[in-house]
Parts: structure tokens; sequence; C-alpha cells
């Protein structure tokens, strides 16, 4: 059993009765070939419930300033987040990127790149449509509600 796996359980059995998770819609998330999911970003639940409510894999983009920790920072390598620089050039994450896409993998991107202090959608980031562009990627919009 992969790490992901073990751990997307874990949240599953924590998330799914303690917040009444449900999910819809997941039959338009295809089955194989490179997926980026678009999820608005309210909380830090965000990246768990999305990863729950996928049938597949998700790898995750996330600031990092969040693997300062030690602890946390592991996990996140290890369940295979790529981690953004804000203050430096965004190439090696966008080649990181262009890479986890080519092998067919499924990317979660919060486009709006950071959470939104009110609940209401943010103006996108302009380095998701770029990614689709340069990858062919199928993009999923992925609305997450009541998590704010």
């Amino acid at each position: 059993m992969s790490v992901y796996r073990f751990w997307r359980g874990v949240c599953w059995l924590i998330t799914k009765p303690l917040f009444r998770l449900s999910s819809s819609g997941t039959e338009h998330i295809p089955e194989s070939g490179p997926v980026v999911l678009v999820p608005n970003h309210v909380s830090f639940l965000d990246p768990p419930f999305a990863g729950i409510c996928c049938p597949r894999q998700v790898r995750f983009m996330a600031r990092s300033t969040l693997a300062h920790s030690r602890l946390l920072g592991w996990w996140m390598r290890r369940v295979g987040v790529v981690l953004v620089d804000r203050n430096a050039p965004a190439r090696a994450t966008f080649g990181e990127s262009i890479k986890i896409l080519a092998a067919g993998e499924v990317m979660a991107v919060f486009p709006e790149g950071t959470r939104s202090r009110d609940g209401r959608l943010q103006e996108f980031k302009k380095g998701l449509l770029k990614l689709l562009d340069k990858t062919g990627a199928i993009a999923v919009p992925t609305g997450i509600i009541g998590a704010f």
C-alpha cells in the first residue's frame, strides 16, 4: 500500500463522519491521463477534502513555507506534494508539474494561489492556463462548499 493511499484512508476515516463529507460529479474525472483539478481555496481542509473525493491519487501544490515544520515537510514529500517557493522563479515547480502531468497523473492546483479571506473566489494566477496549454491536461473545475 502506498503512503498516499494510507493517509487518504486515515483522512477519510476522520473527515467523513466529522464533517459529513459528500461529493458529486466525480464521474467527470477521467480514469486515466493527465488531469488538473481546479478547486477553490477557503480552508486548510481543502486539500484533504479534494484528495478524499477524487477517485485517483492527487498531487497537490503547496507553498514551501508549510514544509518548514520537519514533520509536516516530511509528510508532504512522502505523499507527493509539490512545494512552491513564492519568492523564487516558478520554472522548477512548473517543470516538475509538467513531468507529473506527462506521466498521466492528477494534480490539484488552487488557481487563486492562496486561501480566500472572505470565502469569495479570487482572481486566478496565470500559471494554471500556461500549465494546461503546455500539457494538454484536462481541467476539472472543483467546488468545495462548506469549508470556509
